[in-house]
């Protein structure tokens, strides 16, 4: 006889959490709450394992959020045949795992490592269009493996000089809107592109995300620095003082991990605390 808890309980979490939950209720209030379920994957579970994990991957380095990236994976399951009661998913930050299995058999487990995610809101798109496809049935396995190889192949749509220049931009904007003259907007523009050039020559390099970070305040500091001396020295009418700090307010705005903290808010508040814990980290 199944015992159902009274709401209250429900309402203060009093659940057993390690229970499974039906799809239905784990696609709840996302973009994929009905979706169309594929044909039963037993005879080809690797090939269909292997795409969903990809695409989960694929998700992680383009910046998504914890939870989303859960959802997304478990609609293309179901999209493509797999028993969500088979299945286990295990996420943090930059860590990928998926394992499906049956009773009787070996499970299946697939790992994926993301080791500098980052913010690409074009794939990011693309990707989440993929799987609204193949959760509305309009893509089977091999359709939606080669729509993921077109994403990964497909050229960025706006070339890295044209991003570097619009921080510059941003920056002198921002300047302005602090009270600054065109003449340290400029100053901000050429900083904070420098800034963003060494990083993303620090980055091709392998350098971890916190000295890329450190160099760049340094940048930004010394550049604020050179400019109050300049201004003591030569009559190049900058001299008030706060000229230094919106000098250096414009050379971190390339710096800045907005984006970042709310992803982890977004974790934390999704039950995520160990990628919530190091995105803010």
């Amino acid at each position: 006889m199944v015992q159902f808890r009274p709401h209250w309980r429900q309402l203060l979490g009093q659940e057993v959490i390690t229970e499974p939950l039906p799809v239905i209720n784990r696609l709840k209030n996302t973009p994929y709450r009905n979706p169309r379920r594929g044909g039963r994957a037993d005879d080809d579970v690797r090939y269909a394992l292997e795409l969903v994990a990809d695409i989960g991957a694929a998700l992680l380095r383009a910046g998504s959020g914890t939870a989303e990236v859960n959802t997304s994976m478990l609609a293309c399951c179901v999209a493509v045949g797999l028993d969500e009661d088979h299945l286990w998913t295990d996420l943090t930050f930059g860590t990928m795992m998926i394992s499906y299995s049956r009773p009787g058999e070996w499970p299946l487990t697939m790992l994926r490592v993301a080791r500098f995610p980052g913010r690409d809101y074009t794939r990011l798109t693309e990707l989440h269009d993929l799987v609204a496809q193949m959760a509305a049935g309009r893509l089977d396995l091999s359709q939606a493996r080669l729509r993921l190889e077109a994403i990964h192949m497909s050229p960025r749509p706006y070339k890295r000089g044209w991003v570097t220049v619009s921080w510059g931009v941003l920056s002198a904007l921002v300047v302005i809107a602090l009270g600054g003259n065109l003449v340290v907007a400029g100053i901000g523009f050429l900083v904070t592109c420098l800034v963003d050039r060494v990083g993303r020559w620090a980055g091709k390099r392998g350098w971890p995300p916190f000295f890329v970070t450190f160099i760049g305040a340094v940048i930004a500091a010394a550049s604020a620095v050179l400019l109050a001396e300049a201004s003591e020295r030569w009559p190049i009418g900058i001299n008030d003082p706060q000229n230094s700090s919106l000098v250096i307010a414009g050379g971190i705005i390339v710096l800045l991990a907005g984006a970042g903290l709310v992803a982890a808010g977004q974790d934390g508040i999704n039950g995520y605390a160990v990628t919530a814990i190091a995105r803010i980290f």
